[in-house]
């Protein structure tokens, strides 16, 4: 997990108004291997693991080892980028600018990351399923999450869905995009632009392919930004 990337995260409880408190035992390279997240509201701490981000509030199970997923080929790559509207930005700060893929799109990680070394790549799980830990010094952030993606509001660069995913991933996907930028369905199932239009993004794409959105400055996020992610504590 990148070190500037704890700067953007929220507390998965408490919502996204409550930052994360991190404390780094072991660094490499600006990035943390293991630490621990800390809420200074509610009190609860998330572990970073060999490198993963662990953002499930308590009971939470061990996570298994797993690989990295195999990379997608360069024309399933080329092809993201392209929707995303990323690329060729000078003066990033490497780490900061983010682009979010979910499960069902993490063999992108890999390409995507080397293409755009100042765009920091996260990858999230959801509750319970394995998170795949780089490999071979590949630069993204795994996370594992409680069905939500706790970062503040408007604060990312783009985010990556698979059509299967969409009743997970859209809502918070939607919340955390920021002014001209863009979330992506790629292989969409039958009404996701509609969604997407009714969340307050402006639909660039629609075709069965994939679906893009974007949201136009001023453009407000739809959460209120008090609201937990995850329920009542």
């Amino acid at each position: 997990m990148h070190l500037l990337l704890t700067d953007r995260l929220a507390c998965p409880r408490c919502g996204p108004r409550f930052g994360l408190i991190l404390r780094a035992d072991r660094l490499e390279d600006r990035r943390i291997l293991e630490g621990v997240l800390g809420c200074p509201n509610c009190r609860e701490a998330y572990p970073i693991e060999d490198g993963v981000g662990d953002l499930r509030p308590e009971p939470r199970a061990p996570l298994p080892e797993v690989a990295e997923p195999e990379p997608a080929n360069e024309d399933a790559v080329t092809a993201a980028q392209a929707l995303l509207g990323v690329g060729g930005e000078i003066g990033l700060t490497p780490g900061v600018a983010q682009v979010v893929l979910t499960e069902g799109v993490a063999d992108l990680a890999h390409g995507l990351a080397m293409r755009l070394p100042d765009l920091e790549v996260v990858v999230a799980w959801a509750r319970g399923h394995p998170a795949a830990r780089p490999r071979d010094g590949h630069a993204w952030s795994p996370v594992v999450t409680a069905d939500a993606l706790p970062l503040q509001e408007a604060s990312v660069r783009g985010v990556v869905v698979h059509g299967s995913e969409t009743d997970r991933w859209i809502p918070p996907a939607v919340r955390i995009v920021a002014p001209r930028s863009r979330v992506v369905v790629l292989d969409p199932n039958e009404g996701v632009a509609a969604r997407l239009e009714a969340a307050g993004l402006t639909v660039r794409l629609d075709a069965s392919e994939a679906v893009v959105a974007e949201r136009a400055p001023p453009a407000p996020t739809v959460s209120p930004g008090v609201a937990p992610f995850s329920g009542h504590r």
